[in-house]
């Protein structure tokens, strides 16, 4: 989940204790039940854990008394209204149960379900407002998902912080790959400490055959839907 609006002096989520307190807000062990039998891996991080150079981070943890004392101290002890929370249809069960844990200590926010081209041409255009869910499938290291989230010229990123840029602009040329790993995880850590994300899960994408499908189209070439459909073959009645 994205913070679309923290660099508006005039947002409550400009200041770190708001966003730090909707990170502590959210029961993410429950919903990780309810969306995926447990299996996904709850994280503080937006680069997945296996990516070189990735930074392991701990969840911030469901503290819902303390995300409230965060709000209190930030100036907002009755909450606020944040808006909207876009998503695409796929994951609106997930931004629901998100939204309804952070009503509970007062961040009020609607959801805002869009199709899935939409939602991503109004990220990548910086015209949606708010909070946004976003998320990514492509494979690399972990200044492939910082450069496309983190860095103020990224394709998906609404941060515009000058030393995660300096940091990220300085790895690109660095050969030694020690040297490099200290850049990336600044970036990571930096970007933790500061509560830039509100990160879910490494999503566990779960897939399921029927017990009349005789040849699944699950995981065929790679892919992680059933298809193509013309390959799925039923069992006999």
């Amino acid at each position: 989940m994205s913070f679309v609006d923290q660099y508006d002096p005039k947002s409550p989520w400009s200041d770190t204790r708001v966003r730090l307190a909707a990170n502590h807000a959210v029961n993410w062990t429950a919903i990780n039940e309810a969306e995926n039998l447990g299996h996904a891996t709850l994280t503080g991080g937006i680069i997945p854990r296996k990516f070189a150079y990735a930074l392991q981070l701990e969840p911030y943890g469901y503290d819902p008394r303390k995300a409230q004392q965060l709000l209190k101290d930030a100036g907002y002890a009755n909450g606020f209204d944040a808006g909207e929370c876009s998503t695409d249809t796929p994951y609106a069960a997930v931004v629901e149960a998100i939204v309804n844990d952070l009503a509970v200590v007062g961040i009020r926010s609607k959801v805002r379900i869009m199709e899935r081209a939409a939602i991503q041409t109004a990220q990548k255009e910086k015209t949606i407002k708010n909070l946004t869910r976003q998320g990514s499938g492509a494979f690399g290291n972990a200044a492939t998902r910082i450069e496309a989230f983190m860095y103020s010229k990224g394709a998906q990123s609404f941060l515009r912080d000058p030393d995660i840029d300096a940091w990220y602009t300085q790895q690109v040329t660095e050969r030694d790959p020690q040297k490099r790993a200290v850049l990336l995880h600044k970036i990571q850590q930096k970007a933790y400490d500061d509560a830039r994300f509100m990160p879910i899960w490494e999503n566990a994408f779960l897939c399921a055959s029927g017990p009349r499908v005789a040849v699944s189209g699950l995981q065929r070439d790679s892919f992680a839907y059933s298809a193509p459909y013309e390959d799925v073959q039923l069992k006999s009645s």
